[in-house]
């Protein structure tokens, strides 16, 4: 068995990996590029921490199933967090309502028809 030290760093760790990927999700369903980097970062951020602390928690002694479960978890934060980041930059670089994008086929000041689309 692992020593308490070791076992409280890992729930630290399961933590930050829980943290991280809720911060995923949220980026996944944002809609305003700004809110999907935000959450973005926020999961690099715990994901970066749950890293730190099951190195942490393997330095004091985990072993065994408890620290592969944990294992399993902060690799699924590095999966979701890494996913979330190439999200938010998609959604960054796509055009939106509000930013300029290709003319409209109806603008004809900016190359379009002059003729509204059917």
């Amino acid at each position: 068995a692992s020593p308490p030290a070791a076992r409280q760093l890992a729930g630290n760790a399961t933590a930050y990996a829980a943290r991280a990927i809720a911060a995923a999700d949220r980026a996944a369903g944002a809609a305003p590029a700004e809110e999907a980097d935000k959450a973005a970062t926020e999961a690099e951020m715990n994901m970066a921490m749950a890293v730190k602390t099951l190195k942490e928690a393997a330095a004091a002694g985990l072993t065994g199933p408890e620290g592969d479960a944990a294992a399993t978890l902060v690799e699924q934060a590095i999966v979701v967090a890494q996913e979330a980041r190439r999200l938010a930059k998609a959604k960054a670089a796509a055009p939106t309502s509000e930013s300029p994008g290709a003319p409209g086929p109806d603008d004809k000041k900016l190359g379009g028809t002059g003729m509204p689309t059917p």
